[in-house]
């Protein structure tokens, strides 16, 4: 909630939104594009780059 890409909660689910721009990929069934909610971002296995979080290469302090 701290963080300048920080959308609220999706009603649909009642996950986090991230709406960081590079925060997107199409969906392979309907080809729509889509978005991965921010629980997941974290979640993201060591080997992986870590998107979100105070660590993670996303985050970014709210403007005052």
């Amino acid at each position: 909630m701290d963080c300048a890409h920080y959308g609220g909660v999706a009603p649909q689910h009642g996950k986090y939104i991230c709406n960081e721009p590079r925060n997107k990929f199409v969906h392979p069934v309907d080809g729509l594009e889509c978005k991965y909610d921010a629980s997941w971002l974290r979640m993201t296995p060591p080997e992986f780059t870590h998107f979100c979080g105070l660590e993670g290469k996303w985050w970014a302090p709210k403007p005052s």
